[in-house]
């Protein structure tokens, strides 16, 4: 695991994410879900939910209180 962490550090150099003052819950959220944090910024700011994985993404930015949309 600790490969994948290393990898989706060096892929979000750069990423808008990286600017947002929520960047640190985008990232636990990122390795709760086994994704990439920009992936998490982009469903956080509305991107549309295409796999279950999304869905489960949405889900614990809402569990969070992230995101209060349905």
């Amino acid at each position: 695991m600790g490969k994948i962490n290393w990898f989706n550090k060096i892929i979000t150099l750069g990423h808008p994410y990286k600017m947002s003052l929520q960047s640190y819950v985008y990232e636990e959220v990122a390795e709760v879900c086994g994704t990439t944090p920009d992936r998490v910024y982009q469903i956080a700011h509305g991107a549309k939910l295409k796999t279950f994985d999304d869905t489960a993404i949405f889900s614990e930015l809402k569990r969070r209180g992230v995101i209060q949309r349905k």
